[in-house]
C-alpha cells in the first residue's frame, strides 16, 4: 500500500509544532519552548498548513498540546515591537503590516478550528494566555491538567482579547468571559472546568487515560456528521462574519495605538509594567 495523506503529514517537517499522525487521529505539539508556546507568523502558517492537510487525510481527531510549562501564551510579543526604539517610543515608520496579517491569520485558524471535519481536542498542561485561551474555547473539548492556570492578560497592556472573545463567549456565557478580560488575572484549572473553559480537569498522570478515554468514545461517533454538527451549532451562536471582523478590526487598532505599543515594548526590553514607576 502508499502512503495514506495521514502518514504524509507526520513526515512533513515543521519547524514550530511537531505533528504525529496514528491511525486516526493526529498530535500536533506546539514546539516553540524558549518562546513560551507564544504565537508568531510561522507558527500560524504551519496550523494553517496542518489542518488544510488533515482536512484531506483520514484522521478523525485533532489533539493539539504544548508541553509542562505552556500550552500556549498568546502572541509574541516581538511582533508588536518591530519599529519602537529602545526608549520604548514607537517611530513614525512603525511597520504594521505583520501584526495585521497575523491578526487575521489568527482569527481564520479559530474559525477553521471551529468548522473542521476532524473533531479538534485541546490537551492543556502549564499556562494557557491571551491567544490561547482561544485556541482552548474554539477547540471541540479541552481537558486540563489540575495544574494549568488560564488568563486573559491583554487589558494590562491596554489591548482587548477581541479575537477569542467571541469564542469564549460561546463556551463560558458572557459574564464569565467578560470577567476573565476585565480583571486580566489568571484562573487555576478547577475554576476553569466549574465555567467550562475546559471540559475535564484531572490530575497531570491522569491526562493521557483520559485522553485516551475521550478517544475510545470519540471512535463511535459517525464521522460524516460531524462537520455537520459543528456547522449547526456555530450557526446557533453568536459568532458571524460580521462579529470576525469586528473583532479582527478591534484587535488591529488597539495593536496600532502608540502608548499600547510602548507598553510592550518597555515589558519587553526592560521588564517594565505599564504600572511601574518610570
Amino acid at each position: 500500500m502508499g502512503l495514506t495523506m495521514g502518514t504524509l503529514v507526520g513526515q512533513r517537517r515543521f519547524t514550530t509544532i511537531d505533528v504525529v499522525v496514528t491511525d486516526e487521529v493526529a498530535s500536533v505539539r506546539f514546539d516553540r519552548p524558549r518562546a513560551n508556546n507564544s504565537i508568531d507568523r510561522v507558527l500560524l502558517s504551519e496550523l494553517h498548513e496542518v489542518f488544510d492537510l488533515l482536512d484531506a487525510s483520514e484522521v478523525r481527531v485533532i489533539v493539539l498540546r504544548g508541553d509542562e510549562h505552556a500550552f500556549c501564551t498568546g502572541m509574541d510579543f516581538n511582533a508588536y515591537t518591530a519599529g519602537v526604539d529602545r526608549r520604548g517610543i514607537p517611530g513614525a515608520g512603525q511597520e504594521e503590516r505583520l501584526v495585521t496579517e497575523m491578526t487575521r491569520s489568527y482569527m481564520d485558524l479559530l474559525r477553521k478550528m471551529s468548522l473542521h471535519r476532524c473533531v479538534v481536542v485541546s490537551v492543556v498542561e502549564g499556562k494557557a494566555l491571551a491567544g490561547g485561551i482561544g485556541i482552548v474555547a474554539a477547540s471541540d473539548y479541552a481537558i486540563a491538567s489540575e495544574q494549568s492556570t488560564f488568563g486573559l492578560p491583554e487589558v494590562i497592556w491596554g489591548l482587548l482579547p477581541s479575537m477569542a472573545v467571541p469564542y469564549l463567549i460561546r463556551r463560558v456565557g458572557h459574564q464569565a468571559a467578560y470577567r476573565m478580560t476585565m480583571l486580566g488575572h489568571t484562573i487555576d484549572a478547577r475554576r476553569a472546568a466549574a465555567i467550562d473553559l475546559v471540559d475535564e480537569c484531572v490530575a497531570p498522570e491522569e491526562l493521557d487515560r483520559a485522553l485516551d478515554l475521550l478517544l475510545r468514545q470519540l471512535g463511535r461517533m459517525y464521522a460524516p456528521v460531524v462537520p455537520l454538527m459543528k456547522r449547526y451549532f456555530r450557526d446557533l451562536s453568536a459568532i458571524t462574519d460580521e462579529v470576525e471582523e469586528h473583532a479582527v478590526r478591534t484587535t488591529t487598532e488597539r495593536s496600532r495605538d502608540e502608548r499600547v505599543k510602548a507598553n510592550i515594548a518597555n515589558f519587553t526590553r526592560h521588564g517594565r509594567f505599564p504600572w511601574s514607576p518610570k
